[in-house]
């Protein structure tokens, strides 16, 4: 095409005549132009109108300054010969050529609109590769940071395998103190919740085994807990620490925070290490017992007197008994198997009891020749008790459920009565000294039974002496009842000069009537066979 102000050839696809700056136009761009929709929202109508509209100024402007500049640049071309060369003859001729100007126009092509411009819609492929750009270059990003995490992690796991290892090393070897360096360096390293909680279990018994470290060891259990809440030993350490500490306050607030009710209810019947009275400390108008609970099945020592409990005090094994009327005081600690101690507890326990009457003892102290019955009462809601040596009667003594015959020798009866509540009246004491009266006393029983055995020889005098040396002497064993009858039981026996037994019999001699036998022995029963 020719420049349509200085009719310098141009070339179809230039926007600018390269000689004078003016633009060009194809027929197509005429067309455009003059069939443009003037209610397109892209353009003004004064743009279609008037060709250079007042809207177009600013890009007028930048056209001068380009053709201006482009007119200052040397172009190196051969002059243009209009008569000689038609338009097909110079388009076969001429060469590529890259100008300034050109580079200019593309620039001016990209920043300003131009009258072919304006009425151009942008390119979807322009659009598109924008859009595979950015994809691109999001999955880049995503790629250097997943690149960057992973290799943070990798680093983070070989610290964290470093420190757990020279931790279990420490630990191995008691050191605690140095394994819980470790422990803490490695917690600071776990990439996930399985590490931090291996983590943490150790560091909680390091601080568990080296004592003096109670707010580090809370603060490890209340991560673990937070970590894994489904783990009760973690509850129940927790309890242990605040009871020891002084703490208590905080034990009914954590047992609220648990959301599983399973293991609520466990925390609520869990006693830690305090022994736990199974009585209330208070005021009682019967007798109590008292059982000590721990947890863990820990060892319990207690005291009565008031003591401070160690070790060295009574081992608790069975529950503890207060019967009588006073004032009980019970100091308990219990001791791990690492030696350490609880928290000491100390319950007091008063004893009032209402007033319960004595038994009434139907026969009293004295001495008798002849047995008697002896009865008890009481009131009628209260059970009697009793011994026969002196001692004071309770409730695992010989109850009272009939009458008693009054034993032979010198007896001290003791007597309480025991209310429905176990409550014990005061003691009723009585002292018998019986001796049955029988028409031949022993003395008079064995010298019948010596003049027999002289009579049948057994005997050579009544000394029991014999020639030979032997001697023989009776033996009182008791008072037997044989066939209804009293009898005195008398053992005999003839012993050698050389000591040795060489005849023994049993004897029974009537009381009443003086009668000899030989008894039989058959067990605790006697019969009688008459001497010959």
């Amino acid at each position: 095409m020719n420049c349509p102000k200085c009719g310098a050839k141009c070339e179809s696809d230039q926007s600018f005549c390269v000689v004078c700056g003016a633009p060009l136009y194809s027929n197509g761009d005429n067309e455009t132009v003059n069939n443009i929709d003037l209610n397109n929202d892209d353009l003004s109508a004064t743009r279609i109108v008037s060709g250079i509209s007042s809207d177009l100024n600013a890009t007028k402007t930048n056209i001068d300054l380009h053709k201006k500049d482009v007119m200052e640049t040397p172009i190196n071309r051969k002059p243009i010969d209009f008569e000689e060369n038609t338009f097909e003859e110079n388009e076969k001729k001429k060469e590529p050529q890259i100008s300034r100007f050109d580079n200019q126009k593309s620039r001016i092509k990209n920043d300003e609109p131009s009258y072919q411009s304006v009425n151009k819609k942008p390119k979807k492929k322009s659009k598109k590769n924008i859009i595979i750009l950015t994809i691109l270059g999001i999955l880049f990003a995503a790629v250097i940071v997943v690149s960057v995490v992973l290799f943070t992690r990798s680093k983070n796991e070989e610290k964290f395998n470093k420190y757990y290892k020279a931790g279990n090393d420490y630990y191995d070897a008691k050191n605690y103190a140095a394994a819980a360096t470790q422990y803490n360096s490695a917690s600071n390293h776990a990439i996930n919740n399985s590490e931090r909680v291996s983590v943490y279990e150790k560091l909680w018994h390091c601080y568990e085994y080296m004592g003096e470290y109670a707010d580090e060891e809370i603060s490890v259990l209340e991560k673990l807990i937070s970590l894994n809440p489904k783990e009760i030993s973690y509850y129940e350490a927790l309890i242990i620490l605040y009871q020891n500490n002084d703490m208590s306050d905080k034990i009914d607030k954590l047992i609220d925070s648990v959301g599983d009710y399973s293991i609520k209810e466990k925390l609520s019947n869990f006693d830690g290490t305090i022994p736990n009275p199974s009585v209330e400390t208070g005021t009682y108008s019967k007798p109590i017992e008292i059982s000590l609970h721990v947890s863990n099945n820990l060892d319990i020592y207690y005291t009565l007197d008031g003591s401070e409990p160690s070790e060295d005090s009574t081992k608790y094994s069975t529950p503890i008994k207060f019967e009588k009327q006073g004032t009980y005081t019970i100091k308990a600690i219990s001791i791990d198997s690492n030696g350490k101690s609880s928290k000491e507890l100390t319950a007091r326990y008063r004893l009032e009891f209402p007033t319960v009457n004595m038994p009434v003892v139907s026969i009293d102290s004295g001495v008798y020749d002849t047995q008697k019955k002896i009865t008890v009462t009481a009131d009628a809601d209260c059970k009697i008790y009793y011994t026969k040596d002196g001692s004071i009667p309770d409730s695992k003594s010989t109850e009272y459920t009939k009458e008693i015959k009054m034993p032979k020798g010198n007896t001290v009866f003791s007597f309480i009565a025991m209310n429905s509540e176990g409550i014990y009246s005061k003691v009723v004491t009585r002292v018998y000294d019986y001796e049955e009266v029988y028409e031949y006393s022993y003395d008079q029983a064995v010298s019948m039974l010596t003049t027999i055995l002289v009579k049948n020889k057994t005997m050579e005098n009544e000394y029991g002496e014999y020639k030979n040396g032997d001697v023989a002497y009776f033996t009182y064993k008791s008072i037997a009842k044989v066939e209804k009858k009293n009898y005195y039981i008398v053992s005999f026996s003839i012993e050698s000069d050389s000591g040795s037994i060489t005849k023994e019999d049993t004897y029974a001699i009537s009381c009443d009537t003086g009668a000899c036998f030989r008894a039989n022995v058959s067990g605790d029963s006697y019969s009688l066979v008459e001497i010959k």
